[in-house]
């Protein structure tokens, strides 16, 4: 009761310079290596210990030297790259991603590898593309930089996915309305900005969720 499947991951064998890199909503992270699930049971295997507060929100494979994005609902963001953190058991807690405010948490984590700019949608419909060279790298566990300017208009974020030109999105509300768009329909803008609005919504409803088209069984980034 109250649990929820967060990730569901695709692999081609137990390759052992890949980890499952994990976040959750405090801006804890952590990195096992995927050999570590070679022997899955059928009630499962503890994959991180969690606080009573918390919850794993996004889990994605990484190979050394990956580059993660972290974003938070208040536009906030941090770059690090993946050798910043050692490899953890599967019963370890794990360390600091990022430092947030306490009424932030993070709404999910890109790598460098699924594309050239960042895609951040806000709660009322708002939305924007900056580039990833807008982005420092920077040390994990620090505050990070803003990356979308939040306002009473464009409410909070609740989404990033890393694209290109020619990636398409789709934004689901709250109110079970779904449009596509296409990226290079979006322009770039800096990291201070808020965007423009990408969907027009009733009164009450919100963006939910958004999700990166995939077009075909190929494409192995999510």
């Amino acid at each position: 009761p109250g649990e929820r499947i967060t990730a569901m991951i695709p692999v081609k064998g137990l390759d052992e310079y890949k980890c499952l890199f994990m976040v959750t909503k405090r801006g804890i992270i952590k990195k096992t290596p995927i050999c570590e699930f070679s022997n899955v049971r059928k009630n499962g295997l503890n994959a991180i210990v969690l606080r009573e507060d918390d919850e794993l929100i996004e889990v994605k494979t990484t190979r050394p030297n990956s580059e993660v994005f972290l974003v938070t609902k208040n536009g906030m963001s941090i770059r690090f790259n993946e050798k910043d953190i050692r490899p953890l058991s599967r019963i370890a807690r794990g360390v600091r991603g990022m430092n947030l405010d306490p009424d932030d948490e993070i709404v999910g984590m890109q790598k460098d590898s699924q594309g050239g700019s960042l895609l951040i949608v806000s709660e009322n419909g708002f939305g924007k593309r900056t580039k990833l060279e807008d982005f420092r790298i920077q040390h994990r566990g620090g505050k990070g930089i803003i990356c979308f300017r939040n306002t009473e208009k464009t409410g909070d974020v609740i989404g990033v996915k890393a694209v290109n030109d020619e990636h398409e999105i789709m934004l689901i509300t709250t109110g079970g309305v779904v449009i596509r768009i296409r990226m290079n329909e979006i322009n770039i803008h800096g990291r201070y900005a808020s965007g423009v609005k990408l969907i027009r919504l009733d009164e009450g409803v919100k963006v939910a969720q958004i999700a990166k088209v995939r077009e075909r069984v190929a494409d192995s980034e999510s």
